[in-house]
């Protein structure tokens, strides 16, 4: 349901940037064939430490579930497999409900050293499966788990004990369905995760390790360095169904994945080897240079359902190259994105043909086998820009999701068409969003952020279209809407270093939501006075993180609410503590005030 963008420290102006006169050529969108994009939803995640949304997802009913890292004892946690916070930093997952306005289930992931979140993804029944790292040698496994221990020990101590992890959590929260640890004796870092229909999880990242499952590999070797690796795992966690290394000698890392119709994987990282593994591909040498500190190329290569390498192939110019994210389109089509340096990189009908400079991104289709380029791109102003998550719709269209430091993007029929945080001295970074038409054309561009700088870190697109994409912001005045489950920020004095979701639809109707102007209370017996506007008859009232209705409301009309029930009410708002109260209109529209009693 669509909503007003809410701006609380910067002005969102409406006049959109021209060519900045260096050269660079303008992208020519293609004009009146698109709905206006509109906002759904923009919220805050996190609680008053330190969040940060690395991955998104969609389920079949339309919520969206976020994972990734907090340093929060307050996160907010409901029907959780851990409920509590155990290590200086902890993964987390939430689910959020698809109007955004109530968590639906949260929890954190962890032990008593640190723990992130890198990927998430969902099968088809809504259980969510999440991949990350952790430091932790006494990580929450379940008894019957592939692999109980961290690889690492005993030979690793303090923050050396890095390994990697995949949990599974029931789509209703509460217990963890397995949750193991995955990798060797080294450092292992696992970036991905995307999971079939029948629940099996393909895991991509990096490792040092020698001793990583290699069952049924295409390349059992480990070589010098970090190489990639991709293993899938089995639904019930207890079992590795293959595994392998892929890579060459100077260092290489997978950094998404995404599953095929026909139950394999694509997968793609980066390399900065002159000797990695390549078949059947569409650009057979590293391109970016002869020195390990020139040569990092993207690379991407698919797998069969049973782990057999279908093709692989490096992707890049003379520069540096990162693939950052992966998808399938429905033709079966693969569209990378990523940062790339490079002022060659190889260009096939490009909506920017010219880097900008300071680091581009850059957007690309190939062909489902691997052997053709249909469309490549750079995408960026005069800074630096990079894409780092990416979403296909099914009519073919593509959003991609990431951040830029330049005032100067040619942005098209935008949400917000300056940036907040790209001004001296500075130049923090804002959010990037863009659309691609199926054809690689321009549909849309847009900033995102405010004053202290954002990085929005991945994309998922859901069954009606509609974009959910998250990160991380520094501003207190972030773009939220009123009524979004996090719309007041979380953020004791001085610290504004929280996570963030906004979902995206080209839905026209927008939903006019309560307003809350003031929460008073009154005695004998104790209530709350809730004035403001549009206040529908049947509206209802939430108090702090509750998911069921209070009781007893009682609607004056469409500008006040009486909230009764005496003592039991008081107990609610303890002294001193901000307790958040929300009314909501049976349309959905919503609003959030906090009362402190």
């Amino acid at each position: 349901m669509p909503n007003r963008i809410t701006h609380c420290s910067i002005v969102v102006a409406v006049l959109a940037f021209a060519l900045n006169g260096q050269g660079r050529a303008a992208i020519e969108p293609l004009q009146g064939e698109d709905p206006p994009t509109v906002v759904g939803f923009s919220s805050f995640v996190g609680g008053s430490g330190r969040d940060s949304v690395a991955a998104v997802a969609i389920d079949r009913e339309g919520n969206v579930i976020l994972a990734g890292e907090t340093s929060s004892a307050d996160f907010p946690v409901l029907d959780a497999g851990q409920t509590s916070r155990r290590g200086p930093t902890d993964a987390f997952v939430m689910k959020v409900s698809a109007d955004g306005s109530r968590v639906v289930n949260s929890t954190y992931i962890g032990g008593s050293a640190d723990d992130r979140a890198s990927g998430v993804s969902v099968d088809p029944s809504g259980n969510v499966y999440v991949t990350g790292v952790t430091n932790s040698l006494d990580f929450p496994v379940t008894p019957d788990a592939y692999d109980l221990e961290n690889g690492r020990f005993p030979t690793c101590a303090g923050g050396d004990c890095i390994d990697s992890f995949v949990v599974k959590i029931p789509a209703e929260g509460g217990p963890f369905s397995y949750a193991t640890y995955l990798g060797g004796e080294h450092d292992d870092y696992a970036a991905g995760i995307a999971v079939d229909a029948e629940g099996n999880a393909f895991v991509t990242g990096s490792t040092n390790s020698f001793g990583i499952p290699r069952d049924n590999a295409f390349e059992p070797d480990k070589k010098q360095g970090s190489e990639g690796f991709i293993t899938k795992l089995n639904p019930d966690g207890s079992g590795v169904l293959f595994s392998s290394y892929i890579g060459g000698n100077r260092g290489d890392g997978g950094s998404a994945i995404a599953v095929t119709p026909d139950g394999g994987a694509v997968f793609a990282g980066t390399s900065f080897s002159l000797d990695f593994l390549t078949k059947n591909p569409v650009q057979a040498a590293n391109a970016g240079g002869p020195s390990p500190e020139t040569s990092l190329d993207g690379f991407v290569a698919r797998v069969t359902a049973t782990g057999e390498l279908s093709w692989s192939t490096y992707f890049g110019g003379f520069g540096r190259d990162a693939i950052r994210a992966v998808t399938l389109s429905p033709d079966g089509s693969i569209v990378l994105a990523g940062s790339t340096s490079s002022s060659a990189l190889p260009l096939v009908n490009p909506a920017q043909s010219i880097p900008g400079g300071g680091g581009d991104a850059f957007v690309a289709r190939l062909t489902a086998d691997g052997g053709e380029i249909t469309y490549s791109t750079y995408f960026g102003g005069s800074r630096n820009d990079e894409l780092l998550g990416l979403a296909a719709g099914s009519d073919g269209a593509v959003t991609a999701v990431g951040l830029t430091r330049s005032q100067d993007l040619n942005v098209v029929s935008p949400i917000q068409s300056i940036c907040g945080g790209c001004v001296e001295p500075g130049f923090q970074s804002d959010a990037m969003i863009l659309r691609l038409r199926s054809d690689g054309t321009l549909a849309f561009m847009s900033y995102l952020g405010g004053a202290g700088g954002e990085n929005a870190n991945a994309a998922a697109v859901g069954q009606d279209g509609v974009v959910a994409f998250g990160g991380q912001t520094f501003s207190s005045g972030f773009p939220v809407t009123p009524g979004s489950f996090g719309a007041i920020c979380p953020c004791p004095a001085g610290s504004t270093d929280n996570g963030f979701v906004t979902t995206l639809g080209t839905d026209e109707v927008v939903i006019v939501p309560p307003v809350i102007s003031q929460i008073v209370s009154a005695k004998r017996p104790y209530r709350l006075i809730i004035t403001g506007s549009n206040i529908a008859a049947d509206a209802v009232v939430y108090l702090g993180a509750d998911s069921t209705p209070w009781p007893d409301v009682v609607v004056g009309g469409p500008t006040s609410i009486s909230v009764g029930r005496g003592k039991q009410l008081k107990s609610r708002f303890p002294k001193g503590v901000q307790v958040p109260v929300r009314v909501v209109n049976p349309d959905g529209g919503q609003a959030t005030l906090t009362f402190t009693r």
